[in-house]
């Protein structure tokens, strides 16, 4: 009984623990040249949406409305300096 209840901790806490691991960067390494990583980030912008409310006629509202926007970003990694 012990035993299992130890195992559901580990389990529960790793799956926990391994939700708050980066995965949104990215690196890449071009040969022997300048390599760099993707950061991906996500941002709320507003953006405006039409909508029709029903009067007598309809009628065209315009709402301010907030989205998530993702925004990638090319980070270069800087050469190592020359041995002296």
């Amino acid at each position: 009984m012990k035993i299992c209840v130890l195992i559901f901790l580990a389990v529960f806490f790793g799956t926990i623990w391994c939700s708050y691991l980066p995965k949104n960067i990215i690196s890449v390494r071009q040969g022997e040249g300048i390599g760099g990583i993707w950061k991906s980030n996500v941002e709320w912008k507003a953006q405006w949406v039409k909508e029709w409310h029903i009067r007598k006629i309809y009628v065209p509202v315009w709402r301010k409305i907030w989205t998530p926007v993702d925004v990638r970003e090319w980070i270069p990694i800087p050469s190592p300096p020359p041995p002296h």
